[in-house]
């Protein structure tokens, strides 16, 4: 027989002390994610010693993905570093490392917004579940995606040229899709100077 467990085992003793991946570790690395699924299926005889190995294996899966996002955040593939880690994350929800790699993700995709309101959910989510919330090394990154969305922030003279801009353009005056939000929103900005 063949054992996932035995393979998940294998994998994370070679790749023991890594810090950065080689290309060949990296493809090596990816296994995991077909590996792993999540949890170990035990009988209640066995809830004691089969949690400590539980553990192990969750730890391990944990570190080797984080070694996959820092190995792809190198390579500048952050959609995909992103869509690896949320894998993660459905599979291990309550593993912190993996949401700190996913807002990274997020902000070097410059999604500032999505980043702040990931994090407000996480922390909300942490201190449900556990009691407690992210750790300081969160509230540096959230610092950071503050620092950074400030820098995009546009002067309003920009942001009335930009408008203002090309207003003859005919594709500008056909239709667009949009969200029901969005239309909403518009809706009621255009019912507001209709009675104005």
């Amino acid at each position: 027989f063949v054992l996932d467990t035995d393979l998940l085992t294998e994998i994370s003793q070679k790749l023991e002390g890594k810090v950065e991946l080689t290309q060949k570790e990296y493809k090596e690395a990816m296994k995991v994610m077909e590996l792993y699924s999540g949890h170990l299926y035990m009988t209640s005889s066995q809830h004691f010693w089969i949690m400590q190995l539980a553990e192990w294996y969750r730890v391990s899966f944990a570190n080797i993905v984080g070694r996959i996002c820092k190995y792809l955040i190198n390579q500048g593939e952050y959609e995909l570093m992103i869509k690896i880690d949320y894998q993660a994350i459905l599979r291990e929800p309550f593993y912190e490392g993996l949401h700190y790699f996913y807002i990274q993700g997020l902000i070097k995709t410059q999604e500032y917004h999505k980043a702040i309101q990931y994090y407000d959910e996480i922390n909300e989510a942490f201190y449900k579940e556990l009691g407690t919330g992210l750790s300081p090394k969160f509230k540096e990154l959230y610092e950071l995606i503050e620092e950074e969305n400030k820098s995009k922030i546009l002067k309003i003279s920009e942001v009335k040229k930009e408008l203002n801009d090309n207003p003859d353009k005919q594709a500008d005056r056909g239709g667009f899709y949009c969200t029901y939000d969005m239309f909403k929103h518009v809706y009621q900005l255009t019912s507001k100077v209709a009675k104005r």
